[in-house]
């Protein structure tokens, strides 16, 4: 009788380690690359990182994955806590156009993020733009929840100043990553324009979407120029002949 129990129990717990097992590999399938940092300021060795996250309640062991470009590690005593980040530090990253990859045991892709254009003291960020899933180079947040973004299209209704401009009369305002004397040549009053920016109502990007209507104005002008010649040619010849055959008095 104690026998018949014990191998039931046995049975139990087998059933449950083997579907605890298999729990934790299906949620370890989703595990993403959110962040990369591969050239920070200053050396590079040792300050390199590749940002994962867990997006699940438990607690995921990546022991026997695999993580890198073209020459991956295998990842040690990797546990990422529930809903956290975990950045890696142990991967080499490559300055230039590359990527990074997840592997599972059996060999099979679980995330992979190319990068390229890469910017000195940047992270390339998976971040939120109008809460749409979108990578682009930031400033880093290790360890943190990857940050959020606006993305707006419209105006400057008012000229650059020192510290901000208003675009569409919101005020947004100047990082040191740029400079204001190019942004006063850069960003007209009269161009369409889009633009990023963070939480604080910073601008972290802008792409000119239309130039200044003065162009126009220009091509107009030389349009009436070039349809002016003829005109004034003829008035050319025209003078010439009253002249060479003057009319009899």
């Amino acid at each position: 009788m104690n026998i018949s129990k014990n191998t039931h129990m046995k049975k139990i717990i087998f059933v449950f380690l083997g579907t605890l097992l298999i729990t934790t590999t299906t949620f370890a399938e989703n595990i993403e690359i959110t962040e990369i940092f591969p050239n920070p300021e200053g050396t590079d060795k040792e300050n390199e990182w590749i940002e994962l996250y867990n997006p699940f309640s438990i607690k995921i062991d990546l022991s026997n994955y695999k993580l890198g470009n073209e020459k991956k590690k295998n990842l040690t005593n990797i546990k990422i806590p529930p809903l956290s980040y975990e950045a890696i530090t142990t991967i080499s990253l490559k300055n230039s156009k590359n990527y990074i990859e997840l592997i599972d045991p059996t060999g099979a892709s679980i995330s992979k993020t190319q990068y390229d254009n890469v910017e000195e003291g940047k992270s390339y960020t998976k971040a939120l733009i109008n809460n749409s899933p979108q990578w682009l180079w930031t400033s880093p947040s290790k360890n943190l929840q990857n940050p959020s973004f606006r993305k707006l299209t419209g105006h400057i209704t008012s000229p650059p100043q020192k510290t901000h401009f208003y675009f569409n009369n919101l005020k947004i305002y100047f990082t040191k990553d740029f400079s204001l004397p190019l942004l006063k040549i850069l960003l007209k009053q009269d161009q369409k324009l889009q633009i990023i920016i963070n939480s604080k109502k910073e601008l972290m990007s802008f792409k000119i979407l239309t130039h200044p209507q003065v162009h126009n104005h220009t091509k107009q002008n030389n349009v009436i120029t070039w349809l002016m010649l003829p005109l004034g040619l003829f008035v050319t010849i025209l003078v010439f002949t009253t002249k060479s055959n003057p009319l009899p008095s």
